[in-house]
């Protein structure tokens, strides 16, 4: 179900992105693909430390996604793998991608990082809580964008 939903994303990014004539500039080459995956392992990182913070503003994020968790609890390691690179390959195409570049053109680099980080968190709003912190790792991986200038 999972890798249907995100595939649906990337449909929806190329959809949009042909429609609207939005085409980021692709960074396909092994050294830019390199860092993006340094760059988001230590963000998956970053988001199982937080997880697992027992911080006044973590406290109950684990018990958020308890049921998403569950769900992936007898998935392979090999599966854990492609949903997470589908994820991040397809969410990226369509939140980055098409929303931060099209809102972007409209106002700036500035407030598309915003906007941007605010549909994704409203999005993955599975509460309140887990939103804020979903806007703010939207807005974190769209400073990365406006700042790599490319996808």
């Amino acid at each position: 179900m999972t890798l249907l939903v995100e595939g649906a994303d990337l449909g929806l990014a190329v959809l949009l992105m042909k429609w609207t004539g939005l085409w980021p500039d692709l960074a396909l080459e092994p050294p830019a693909l390199a860092i993006g995956a340094v760059v988001g392992i230590g963000a998956a990182g970053a988001v199982i430390f937080l997880l697992n913070a027992d911080a006044p503003g973590t406290r109950g994020l684990l018990e958020d996604i308890q049921p998403l968790l569950d769900r992936l609890a007898d998935a392979s390691l090999l599966d854990l793998i492609v949903i997470a690179m589908a994820a991040g390959v397809c969410e990226e195409a369509l939140f980055r991608g098409v929303v931060q570049t099209w809102i972007g053109t409209l106002t700036g680099a500035h407030l598309s990082v915003i906007a941007a980080g605010l549909v994704f968190g409203l999005i993955h709003a599975v509460s309140v809580r887990y939103a804020v912190f979903a806007t703010a790792l939207g807005g974190g991986v769209g400073s990365v964008f406006v700042l790599g200038g490319r996808l």
